[in-house]
């Protein structure tokens, strides 16, 4: 069963990180690699592994990458990855087991910032996904048969995720297509991979966070999108409220929900 890793990078930054995507037997990685000028084009001789394939394209947008890597990907597994991540040893090796014994559509697992401390809080034990579940996933949590998501012509929404009009939320649509049509979508306790960017929470004082998160479930939620906004405004007071009020806040996601309406006219 070949696994292979769709790394999503931006004017040849990945060369910064290539000795964090090792070698190992039936793994490929392929790379996409947005570019803004001819010079940070990316060829097999900057890298030199066969192993590794990778494909240039003059565009922006991290949906559109991710995209682009579901119509090139040819591995029987695939995993979602940022061109910043670390796989943790025999984590490979752990999925691969996972999808040939339980036989999941679509896994997620669990994240470690370099401090070894984990992204949120993880159940303890493999838990069927649903709606409220997958909202606390992020991208390079998730792996999923590709011969499923292609068939099922499940792709990412290019409105969503950093570059898009909406700058966060297209992992979540994602998964909520997976659920809309019936895939067998689990979490599985095991840590995948090490993010080394700086913890994330501090977004979610921004308003333009709450803009896109209002989008995000106007996308998913088109009859109740204000009621979800509200619960999640509620839940997230603590992180915003030395700067904003809750009506403040909750008044940018309902502005992201009507954006999101007019763009979809």
């Amino acid at each position: 069963m070949k696994v292979e890793i769709l790394i999503s990078s931006v004017n040849s930054k990945i060369l910064r990180y290539l000795d964090n995507f090792q070698p190992e037997n039936e793994l490929e990685y392929l790379i996409i690699n947005q570019i803004s000028e001819d010079r940070q084009i990316l060829s097999a001789g900057d890298i030199d592994r066969d192993d590794i394939r990778i494909f240039n394209y003059h565009e922006s947008g991290l949906s559109c990458s991710r995209n682009r890597a579901l119509e090139l990907a040819r591995g029987d597994i695939c995993l979602l990855a940022d061109d910043d991540v670390r796989y943790i040893p025999e984590a490979i090796s752990r999925v691969r087991e996972i999808f040939a014994t339980d036989r999941p559509d679509v896994a997620t697992f669990c994240m470690l910032y370099p401090d070894s401390s984990p992204a949120r809080r993880y159940p303890d034990r493999i838990v069927k996904h649903n709606l409220l579940s997958i909202m606390k996933v992020s991208s390079v949590e998730i792996a999923f048969r590709r011969e499923v998501i292609v068939g099922k012509n499940i792709r990412f929404d290019e409105k969503f995720g950093l570059g898009g009009i909406f700058p966060s939320g297209e992992e979540n649509i994602f998964l909520r297509q997976c659920l809309i049509k019936k895939l067998q979508v689990k979490f599985y306790p095991i840590n995948l991979v090490i993010h080394d960017s700086s913890k994330k929470s501090g977004k979610l004082d921004d308003l333009s966070f709450a803009r896109a998160k209002g989008a995000m479930f106007a996308r998913m939620f088109p009859l109740t999108a204000p009621l979800w906004s509200l619960l999640f405004a509620c839940k997230k007071i603590p992180y915003f409220a030395r700067r904003y009020t809750l009506w403040k806040y909750y008044k940018s996601m309902l502005a992201g929900i009507r954006e999101y309406k007019e763009e979809s006219i």
